[in-house]
């Protein structure tokens, strides 16, 4: 007997979902980010249960395809549970030698292209001369009046030389979320290709986070000799 059932999304698709041995997995729900550094695509889901007890994954689809897919199980509690909503977060990911555009995750909603986010600059090659500048001096934030809402992140700091450019922050990469809530970044800037005077310059950036959530309490800007943290406050948003 084969040990395969097939369920139907919500768009009428058929996925197939193995048989567990504490019973039969279902489709879940969540909200997916997917993020590309250098040598792999990670792709990210979070969302909530009902209750504490579920069992989350997120796994490689069958199906022979490049980019991968990918599938989102849950196995409901089998006992008694502590009635609150749990918020959960898994993450899968994949090898690759080139940019991806998009993931496809299937879940109880259907099938979702998730677009793949660049991390910046590190996917250039060494030669770039990318490079972590000396020290944060400031952190900034405010949150923009747009839909989704963006966290404008405004660092000014000091490069080890003049003659940096291109500076801005680069996002660090979380299996799971921060516990604190506070999000890390780099703050880095391409190097010099001439002769420059051996002192510190200052420099300036305004970094649009665009993956800013409900559960970001700040952000933590780290350099070469330093790290500045800020925290949010909710009520302190721009006016355009």
């Amino acid at each position: 007997m084969s040990n395969l059932t097939k369920v139907t999304s919500s768009s009428g698709g058929e996925v197939p979902i193995p048989y567990t041995a504490i019973g039969r997995r279902e489709l879940g729900v969540a909200r997916y980010q997917a993020q590309q550094v250098p040598g792999a695509v990670i792709l990210f889901a979070n969302g909530c249960h009902p209750t504490s007890g579920y069992e989350v994954s997120l796994e490689r689809s069958l199906l022979a395809v490049y980019p991968p897919e990918f599938i989102l199980y849950q196995i409901p509690p089998s006992g008694p549970v502590a009635q609150v909503v749990t918020p959960f977060s898994v993450c899968a990911w994949f090898a690759v030698t080139d940019p991806v555009e998009t993931v496809a995750v299937h879940d109880a909603n259907g099938r979702h292209a998730v677009e793949v986010e660049q991390v910046l600059d590190l996917w250039l090659p060494r030669e770039s001369g990318i490079a972590k500048l000396f020290r944060v001096e400031s952190v900034d934030l405010k949150i923009l009046k747009s839909k989704p809402p963006i966290l404008a992140i405004d660092v000014k700091g000091l490069s080890p030389t003049p003659g940096y450019t291109d500076v801005t922050l680069i996002e660090h990469v979380y299996v799971t979320p921060p516990e604190d809530g506070v999000y890390g970044f780099d703050l880095v800037g391409r190097r010099p290709s001439h002769p420059v005077p051996q002192v510190l310059a200052p420099v300036s950036t305004v970094y649009h986070w665009t993956g800013f959530h409900d559960e970001v309490r700040g952000v933590r800007v780290h350099a070469t000799s330093n790290k500045v943290e800020a925290l949010l406050e909710r009520g302190d948003q721009a006016t355009a």
